[in-house]
C-alpha cells in the first residue's frame, strides 16, 4: 500500500508549489480577458445583480460571512464591479507567476490566490461552476497547508518535512481528481461512456477540439472502445 502520509522532499513540494502557482496564473489571466464579457454590467451574466441582491439581504457583514468574497467590499464602497473583478484576476495572475518564477513559495501568496479565486466562484455561476474550478480551490487549499508560513523558501527543516494532514491534503486532492474524473463519467447517465463508444463523439463534441481531434475521430471503432476502456481502469 502506498504511504499517504508520508512526507515530500522540499524539491519535490516546491516543484508542486510552483505548478500550483503557475496554473493559478493561467486561470486568472484568461479569466481576466474575459471578465467583462462574462460577468461585467453588459457581460452574460452581470455579477453586480447577484452581488447586490445578497448584500440587500443580508448586509455588510452577513454576505462577508455567506459568500467569502472580496466583492463584497467593492459592493460596500459602492466601487465599480467591473474594475474590482479585473483588479482581482491581476493581483492572482501577478501572485501566482512571482511564485513560479522566483520559487518563493510563502503559504500568505498560495492564500491570497485562493481568497481572490474564491471570490470570483462565489458569483461565477455557470461560467466558473466546473470540476476544474472546484479542484483549483482544494490545490489552493492543499497548497496552504505545505507551504512554508515562517519562510521565504522550502528547506531543510522540520517545516519542509510536512505535517501528516497536509500530505493526505495534497495526495488526496490528486486521487480525487483522477478518481471522480472516472465516477462523473459512468454517473452521468450517457450510454456512450457504458458501451465505451464515447470517443466516437467526444472528439468533435470537446470543449476546444485542436487540429488532431479530427484524425484521432478517424481511428477504428474497436480501438476508440479500447481506449475508453483503458481510461476507466487508468482512472
Amino acid at each position: 500500500m502506498p504511504d499517504l502520509y508520508g512526507a515530500l522532499s522540499p524539491y519535490s513540494r516546491g516543484v508542486v508549489l510552483r505548478l500550483v502557482a503557475a496554473i493559478f496564473a493561467i486561470a486568472f489571466s484568461s479569466l481576466y480577458s474575459q471578465f467583462r464579457g462574462l460577468f461585467g454590467y453588459d457581460g452574460m451574466v452581470p455579477m453586480v445583480n447577484n452581488l447586490q441582491s445578497v448584500y440587500n439581504q443580508l448586509g455588510f457583514e452577513g454576505s462577508i460571512r455567506q459568500s467569502y468574497s472580496l466583492f463584497m467590499i467593492a459592493v460596500h464602497y459602492g466601487m465599480d464591479i467591473d474594475a474590482f473583478g479585473e483588479l482581482i484576476c491581476l493581483v492572482g495572475t501577478a501572485a501566482g507567476a512571482f511564485v513560479a518564477a522566483t520559487g518563493i513559495v510563502h503559504g500568505f501568496l498560495f492564500a491570497l490566490m485562493y481568497g481572490c479565486y474564491l471570490s470570483c466562484f462565489a458569483f461565477g455561476s455557470p461560467f466558473l461552476s466546473f470540476q476544474w474550478d472546484i479542484l483549483i480551490l482544494e490545490m489552493g487549499v492543499a497548497s496552504m497547508l505545505i507551504a512554508p508560513w515562517t519562510s521565504l523558501k522550502l528547506r531543510a527543516t522540520k517545516e519542509a518535512e510536512g505535517s501528516p494532514v497536509s500530505m493526505l491534503a495534497i495526495r488526496g486532492s490528486m486521487y480525487k481528481l483522477m478518481f471522480m474524473s472516472g465516477i462523473v463519467k459512468l454517473k452521468s447517465g450517457c450510454k456512450t461512456w457504458r458501451n465505451l463508444t464515447a470517443l466516437k463523439y467526444h472528439y468533435a463534441s470537446q470543449c476546444i477540439p485542436t487540429p488532431l481531434a479530427w484524425y484521432a475521430a478517424q481511428l477504428p471503432l474497436s480501438l476508440q472502445k479500447l481506449s475508453v476502456a483503458a481510461m476507466f481502469v487508468i482512472e
